[in-house]
């Protein structure tokens, strides 16, 4: 098994990513929210817009993700957006990855080639 073949059984096996942002006043902000989807270099989560982490993404959208299943793990930057917003406030993100590693308990990291990746069908 490749190490885009490990990556995306992550990606698509992982319930949760941590986001990290760039707030206004500088300061990184890092949260763990629900995954919705990954498909083909982009992640989907839904968030409330008023939340610090949804304004960061509005005022810069460069984000970096860790995804992990049990031991291993995909970290990535991204390109973060807002695609849609409901009247409650709750919205829907996603994430498109510009550059990633695969990473496991062996504390290896592992560079990803994105075009590979994308191109695993779930």
């Amino acid at each position: 098994m490749t190490n885009e073949e490990r990556a995306h059984k992550v990606l698509v096996g992982s319930d949760y990513i941590a986001l990290a942002t760039m707030g206004g006043d500088g300061r990184p902000w890092a949260v763990i929210v629900g995954k919705k989807a990954y498909e083909s270099g982009k992640l989907t989560w839904v968030s409330m817009a008023d939340t610090d982490h949804s304004k960061a993404i509005a005022l810069n959208n460069n984000v970096a993700v860790t995804v992990w299943v049990g031991t291993e793990t995909v970290k990535m930057h991204a390109t973060a957006r807002e695609v849609s917003c409901e009247e409650s406030g709750l919205a829907q993100y996603e994430a498109i990855m510009t550059d990633a590693k695969y990473g496991a308990v062996d504390r290896t990291n592992h560079w990803l080639e994105i075009e590979k990746l994308m191109q695993i069908e779930s």
